[in-house]
């Protein structure tokens, strides 16, 4: 087993379900039953990739508007990953890098768990016609 199924399959047992690698470098699941999940394996720079597909976005001056606030979040220095638009899927995303290396499947439950916070939070404001506080 490679260092990347291992931090999977650890990373399985933490969040009490089955996970499963296809194509030996990509896992994707769906969290709480609400936010996608991908985590992909990038061997030649040695690095992972965590994404959050968060929800939908309505076309108009709303959508504008929440790209504009992850726009500005991005330029925060502190911030827990780099917001995204999927224009196929008209939804907003959320994505952060980690070096493979360094990851264990404790770590990365934990990055998990803080992209599954951020994401429920902008979620559940769009859904309400909120613009997200991110």
């Amino acid at each position: 087993m490679n260092s990347f199924a291992k931090m999977i399959s650890e990373l399985g047992e933490i969040l009490e379900a089955p996970l499963h690698i296809e194509h030996d470098t990509l896992c994707i699941f769906k969290a709480n039953q609400q936010i996608d999940i991908q985590i992909e394996h990038d061997p030649t720079q040695h690095r992972i990739l965590l994404v959050a597909v968060i929800c939908p976005i309505p076309p108009g001056k709303f959508r504008e508007n929440v790209l504009r606030q992850a726009l500005k979040a991005n330029h925060n220095i502190n911030r827990l990953g780099t917001f995204s638009y999927i224009e196929k899927t008209s939804s907003l995303a959320m994505h952060q890098y980690f070096y493979h290396v360094e990851m264990t499947g404790a770590m990365m439950a934990q990055a998990v768990a803080d992209f599954l916070d951020t994401s429920q939070n902008c979620s559940l404001a769009i859904q309400n016609g909120q613009v997200p506080q991110i």
